[in-house]
């Protein structure tokens, strides 16, 4: 079932984008550490908006 595996990535970017926002704003990370979470966020971001339109077509592919 590729919706089930979609949504289950969907999901992990999810978790992994809220995840290192709080670590970002929380200030707990401090120099290439801190780097390496910012450039991970706007790719997590990224995979969550894929995802979520990938299941919104196949819901849509589905339908009709």
């Amino acid at each position: 079932m590729p919706d089930r595996t979609l949504r289950r990535a969907v999901t992990t970017a999810a978790l992994v984008f809220i995840g290192a926002a709080l670590l970002i704003f929380s200030g707990l990370l401090a120099g290439t550490a801190q780097d390496a979470v910012y450039l991970l966020l706007p790719v997590t971001w990224l995979t969550v908006c894929c995802g979520l339109a990938g299941l919104a077509l196949s819901r849509t592919r589905r339908a009709g």
